[in-house]
């Protein structure tokens, strides 16, 4: 099974299993990020991480499953970070 297979199988239940421990996690990075617009959340899975930095505005998830960008409600999109379609 491809990685990117795994995560659309268990891309529903993956906030439910994991959203805790990455809430706490964020908690302590927000204390050492200064944000600028736009986002790339690289390796964005769900959006959990990109959700969580509700004062960015443009932000964009960025995942290779979609299965997992389907759990994310702002703007997507699925590509590999080794292969992302935006300019530097």
């Amino acid at each position: 099974m491809k990685n990117k297979d795994y995560y659309s199988i268990i891309a529903n239940s993956y906030n439910e299993l994991h959203e805790k421990e990455q809430l706490e996690k964020l908690s302590i990075i927000k204390k050492h990020l200064k944000l600028k617009e736009p986002l790339l959340d690289i390796g964005a899975g769900t959006g959990l991480s990109t959700s969580f930095f509700k004062a960015v505005k443009d932000k964009v998830a960025l995942d290779p499953s979609k299965g997992m960008l389907k759990q994310y409600k702002g703007k997507k999109v699925c590509a590999k970070a080794e292969d992302i379609p935006f300019p530097d």
